[in-house]
């Protein structure tokens, strides 16, 4: 007896491109909830949390930005998290590479809270996946943990990934290659 080959795919629950996106981040997270925890990649802190800033505060919707640590650890989820609980979050937000990605989706994991992820370059699949990815502090692999669900909001500005290195976009063209769907 042969059985035909089975593919499974998990997918965000809502996908958003287009240039200035980030500008109408309340109307799409309106939904998921009303206060938001901005992770932001440390490269691009200091640009992206003052957009944040001035989205922040329409219609009732709160955004408070962390720098990420650097390193999707479980000290740094640890930390995320507590900040989280500390400031009644209900929405987490990764805005950055796949780490800071990976590291909002471990905190909404956590807290049980819906996630968005904003990436900042097309180099990884991080944004879609319903996977992330732990290091040790020093940033050796520790292991991938499964995820329940992929994020349910993808929002991609894309300015932001125009503006990325070059770089980043070769080495995704490596990562797409060695992705089996």
């Amino acid at each position: 007896m042969t059985f035909p080959l089975v593919r499974a795919m998990g997918a965000p629950l809502k996908y958003v491109q287009g240039p200035g996106e980030i500008k109408n981040l309340p109307v799409h997270l309106a939904p998921l909830g009303r206060r938001l925890m901005a992770v932001i990649d440390p490269f691009l802190f200091d640009s992206l949390s003052k957009a944040l800033a001035e989205i922040g505060g329409k219609g009732g919707f709160e955004i408070i930005s962390l720098k990420f640590g650097g390193e999707c650890s479980l000290s740094e989820v640890a930390r995320l998290s507590a900040l989280a609980e500390e400031n009644a979050i209900d929405v987490v937000a990764g805005l950055g590479g796949g780490k800071t990605l990976d590291a909002a989706k471990l905190v909404g994991k956590d807290r049980r809270i819906p996630v968005a992820v904003i990436p900042t370059s097309a180099s990884t699949d991080a944004p879609v996946s319903s996977m992330a990815i732990i290091y040790h502090d020093d940033g050796r692999h520790l292991r991938a943990e499964p995820l329940n669900r992929a994020p349910e909001l993808v929002l991609v500005h894309s300015e932001n990934i125009m503006k990325a290195p070059l770089t980043l976009f070769v080495s995704r063209i490596g990562d797409a290659l060695s992705t089996w769907y």
